[in-house]
């Protein structure tokens, strides 16, 4: 595994070599700012899903935001660690993704890094269609869906756990885009490969 702090690139040859072995591109955003733009819809409906999880063990309260019910008085404090902590969140939503990602210690093919739309975890390898949905759905899963539900009933579900947990699902709506197009477009044996930004699948 290798760290980057930028996205593996789009190489022309490579495209060249894959389009003539028979691979075919998928239909998919083209850079990372559309895929943001379009995944909303998923980026609220995860947001959703994460609020009614975490609600399932410690509700939101006004209380936590600084609101005083009674006299309707509001106080507000910030918490100089809450950046670092969501950088570090990024992260390991990415190291998650490689974990999942065959022979990623010793492979120079896998990547892992962070850039000025949040972190990214890359293989320039061939994966199948099952594989690259676990990598893809696995942070959701462990950081919005398993850590506040131990969180919870342990009693230390905080606010700022609470928003980086709901960050993290929000986030994972790239995530879910790119599972919906793979589950669309790739065939039940199908295989992936990645050139820059694009993929690819073939039988």
């Amino acid at each position: 595994m290798k760290i980057l702090m930028k996205f593996p690139e789009f190489s022309k040859e490579t495209d060249a070599l894959l389009l003539q072995e028979g691979w075919v591109p998928l239909k998919e955003p083209r850079n990372m700012a559309t895929a943001i733009l379009t995944s909303i819809p998923f980026m609220i409906i995860l947001g959703i899903g994460s609020f009614l999880i975490i609600s399932l063990f410690a509700p939101f309260s006004l209380q936590e935001f600084g609101v005083n019910p009674v006299n309707g008085n509001f106080s507000f404090e910030i918490n100089l660690l809450f950046l670092p902590v969501a950088i570090a969140v990024i992260l390991l939503h990415e190291l998650i993704h490689v974990f999942f990602i065959p022979g990623f210690l010793h492979d120079d093919h896998v990547y892992f890094g962070l850039t000025w739309f949040g972190g990214f975890a890359y293989t320039g390898n061939i994966i199948s269609r099952e594989r690259f949905i676990l990598v893809a759905v696995m942070p959701f899963f462990f950081l919005s869906v398993i850590l506040p539900a131990i969180l919870g009933l342990s009693g230390a579900l905080s606010l700022p756990l609470k928003l980086l947990i709901l960050l993290n699902a929000m986030a994972s709506a790239v995530d879910v885009l790119n599972v919906v197009i793979v589950l669309m477009q790739v065939p039940g044996n199908g295989k992936l490969i990645m050139n820059g930004q694009l993929s690819y699948y073939r039988k």
